[in-house]
């Protein structure tokens, strides 16, 4: 299968190429910028441009869509973030439609069902808008920045796609992607959970649900929607085998999603987020359990 691959040069990208690469897909790869010892050779190319769009798009069976600005944190106006985000994705949605691409992959953020939820200075944590526990990704979104806005309306876009169109989509609600060199930050994060990130001063959003996912497992999902057959619009919320936290998920939802109704008892719960849709679909299951990595200070393969 050829198939297109946008933000190649990102965290997430280099890994996802990999994988594609030894699957024996062939990859067309592109980004903005050059970087990254990747197996294929790099498109530079800039996907406002609509033209370029179909440039790239001529000849694939399907887009995995990773390119876009990766949160509210880089330096350019909300609006701008937003635009962009959604044009990108708009554009080459099209022309993946015009050309007859039948699968469309797209990279979205747990930020658009999370909306920002802090521990304040005194300990105070507000209320959950998550509307059920265990989460997966067919729970309602509920964006609170500019970032988190775009990736919800990128996925009413693919839904669009989907629905009028026939194209496959898939959007993956992607945790924090940790990549080897990132596990130390979150490993010094775990030796301070009882001074300075209990006082929430890592601001970690809670509705996040404590989830993340290694950049390999991210690499082997894609590969792994890709070899599926996957019919419609599809929503995935993809995590690790369990939270990355040490704290026991019972003693989680007490502490901070008490308002909201489970599905399950907690006492039966080993995550607050339910994979089980996604392993039902594709077969995948993540490979590497992060909490276990940063306790250990063992590394992904």
């Amino acid at each position: 299968m050829r198939v297109l691959l946008t933000g190649a040069t990102g965290k997430a990208g280099r890994r996802v190429c990999r994988e594609l690469h030894e699957a024996g897909f062939e990859v067309i790869a592109c980004d903005r910028s050059m970087g990254g010892e990747l197996p294929v050779r790099v498109r530079m190319a800039e996907l406002l441009d609509r033209v370029k769009c179909y440039e790239l798009v001529e000849g694939a069976e399907a887009v995995v869509h990773l390119a876009a600005y990766p949160n509210d944190r880089v330096g350019v106006p909300p609006e701008v973030l937003f635009n962009e985000n959604v044009s990108m994705t708009v554009n080459l949605l099209q022309a993946s439609r015009d050309l007859g691409v039948g699968k469309f992959v797209f990279a979205s953020s747990v930020q658009a069902m999370a909306h920002p939820r802090h521990q304040d200075d005194e300990g105070r944590v507000p209320p959950s808008r998550l509307e059920y526990l265990p989460a997966d990704g067919r729970i309602p979104a509920h964006p609170g920045t500019p970032y988190g806005l775009s990736k919800h309306i990128c996925e009413e876009v693919l839904q669009f796609f989907s629905r009028e169109h026939g194209i496959d989509c898939i959007a993956c609600r992607f945790p924090h992607l940790i990549s080897p060199r990132y596990l130390e930050y979150y490993r010094d994060r775990e030796r301070h959970s009882s001074g300075a990130y209990a006082r929430g001063y890592w601001r970690y959003n809670y509705d996040e649900c404590f989830s993340g996912l290694t950049t390999q497992d991210a690499g082997r999902l894609v590969v792994s929607i890709l070899n599926s057959d996957l019919p419609g619009y599809r929503c995935y919320f993809p995590t690790a085998p369990t939270p990355l936290t040490r704290t026991p998920v019972p003693a989680l939802i007490e502490s901070y999603f008490a308002d909201v109704p489970l599905r399950r008892p907690a006492e039966e719960l080993t995550h607050l987020i339910d994979i089980s849709e996604i392993t039902r679909d594709t077969g995948w299951r993540p490979l590497d359990d992060i909490g276990e990595m940063i306790r250990s200070g063992n590394q992904p393969d």
